[in-house]
């Protein structure tokens, strides 16, 4: 079992709207799926409940914030691995398959996280070396105007294969 978790104020626009299907649905059977809802005000939480039976959700009777609402569903979850997911998430067909199957494969690997892509489906940076004196006297001054961040591994990274992260 994998345990999914998303927090949201949950409301008719997520269930109904063009991302209902993909946001937090499309997603393998063996995940145990908790939805936390920090107080929304509309019938979405009994909504959902009966569309989604499958899914576990924790209604709060106030907003805890994101961070402890995290924790109301991690406390709670069963599963071998964890994915968090923002409530704006959208998640593709197939790519919480693929993160699992990687994790299941490399017994090595403590954290993965997947290649993020914006809107437009441009993609959005999301990782880089750690933090070093050097490197963050580098983007104060600017230097990558006069120089590229050569000293950036991620600059030539291929974007189709896993990679190392800090």
């Amino acid at each position: 079992m994998q345990s999914l978790y998303t927090t949201l104020s949950v409301n008719r626009s997520i269930l109904h709207g063009p991302m209902s299907s993909s946001h937090l649905f499309a997603l393998p059977s063996s995940c145990e799926v908790f939805v936390v809802d920090n107080h929304s005000t509309d019938e979405s939480v009994a909504m959902l409940q009966e569309q989604f039976p499958w899914v576990k959700v924790i209604a709060n009777a106030n907003n805890v914030g994101f961070a402890r609402a995290n924790n109301q569903a991690i406390a709670q979850a069963s599963g071998k691995y964890l994915l968090l997911l923002n409530p704006d998430t959208v998640v593709k067909a197939g790519a919480v398959t693929t993160l699992l199957a990687f994790m299941e494969a490399h017994d090595n690997v403590g954290a993965v996280g997947p290649r993020l892509l914006n809107a437009d489906l441009t993609l959005q940076p999301s990782c880089s070396p750690a933090p070093t004196l050097w490197r963050e006297l580098w983007r104060l001054f600017h230097l990558d105007r006069l120089y590229a961040y050569a000293e950036y591994p991620t600059a030539r990274w291929s974007l189709h294969r896993a990679h190392p992260v800090d």
